[in-house]
């Protein structure tokens, strides 16, 4: 296989080798105000007492899509 690093061999005087990662991290800005908390929860007829199999509805289908990505990329999945 002719890759770059052997068609600019006498070039190159070394290389580097790390780990891919992708850290997925982030919030719903809404929810650091109580009153953004009930606004969401409202605008999306979630009632309050329905929150928790809510979020992990939620959490489970965002897993779930990040999971699919990754095997359709032949990546690992680390948490």
């Amino acid at each position: 296989m002719n890759t770059i690093l052997n068609q600019y061999a006498d070039k190159i005087n070394g290389t580097f080798s790390f780990f891919d990662r992708i850290i997925i991290k982030g919030h719903i800005r809404q929810f650091f105000s109580p009153s953004g908390k009930s606004h969401f929860l409202s605008y999306n007829n979630i009632l309050l007492k329905d929150f928790p199999s809510y979020a992990q509805t939620i959490t489970k289908l965002i897993c779930d899509h990040i999971e699919k990505l990754a095997s359709d990329l032949n990546r690992p999945v680390i948490f």
